[in-house]
């Protein structure tokens, strides 16, 4: 998580924006099982902010999904929040028939990351940044086994090129798919636009003020309706340069 922030600030600086430190935990992460709830919070401090910021977070646990609460205040709200945390998250729960209890063993499906993605990728999970790195491993076993071997032109269902005929070659095939679905899923949802993942990075680095001016945007359906023609319009520009830059590191 600390790397990340030092990265985002290097775009944070060429943006003019202030830059921001991840201080570290002013709550450190907890899961309360009876209740099926994780709470933690992070300390935040902004280069043009004299006192810092807290961004707490509360997530609920589903039978489908997971329910995001986050709090952004001053570093002195923290013992009211903590106090009136669970009385916040008495408010909300998922309607019967979603909630974590009505979890079906055998017939539901179970989340591809844990309860560390949460807190750390929980949006890179969704998104399939997972899977992206999991298929590429899949990838190189193969090659290492002489199955097939990795093409110079890594894209679309000829990411992996098969040595031999038959199973080899529809191996290299789904594997060359999936990967190329996933970073394609991935790229897409990480675009900072309503309605996707992506949308809600920037509050991990806006000030307080600025977060809930941010997520009434957020809030707003039309900025949703906006945020998809630009999300269908931005894709084709960010795609082919992420893509290329994942093909180094993933297949070097």
């Amino acid at each position: 998580m600390q790397q990340a922030t030092k990265t985002a600030n290097e775009a944070r600086a060429k943006q003019g924006s202030p830059a921001v430190e991840l201080v570290g935990w002013a709550s450190r992460p907890r899961y309360d099982k009876q209740t099926h709830k994780m709470y933690w919070a992070k300390e935040r401090k902004f280069s043009d902010s004299k006192s810092n910021t807290l961004n707490y977070s509360i997530r609920v646990l589903g039978r489908a999904g997971v329910l995001n609460l986050n709090v952004v205040a001053s570093m002195d709200a923290l013992s009211r929040i903590e106090a009136n945390a669970p009385e916040i998250v008495g408010l909300v729960n998922f309607t019967e028939g979603n909630r974590y209890a009505d979890f079906k063993q055998g017939a539901d499906k179970v989340a591809a990351y844990g309860l560390a993605a949460l807190i750390a990728g929980g949006i890179a999970a969704k998104a399939g940044l997972f899977k992206v790195i999991l298929v590429a491993l899949l990838i190189h076993l193969g090659t290492a086994f002489g199955w097939f071997y990795i093409s110079t032109q890594s894209y679309g269902a000829h990411v992996a090129i098969a040595l031999k005929e038959g199973v080899p070659h529809l191996l290299a095939v789904l594997l060359s798919i999936t990967v190329t679905l996933n970073l394609v899923l991935f790229c897409f949802n990480l675009l900072p636009v309503p309605p996707l993942d992506g949308s809600s990075l920037p509050l991990l680095f806006l000030n307080p003020q600025a977060a809930v001016k941010y997520s009434g945007f957020l809030r707003h359906p039309g900025f949703a309706f906006l945020g998809v023609i630009l999300a269908y319009r931005l894709f084709p520009l960010i795609f082919n340069p992420i893509q290329d830059v994942a093909t180094r590191i993933l297949f070097p």
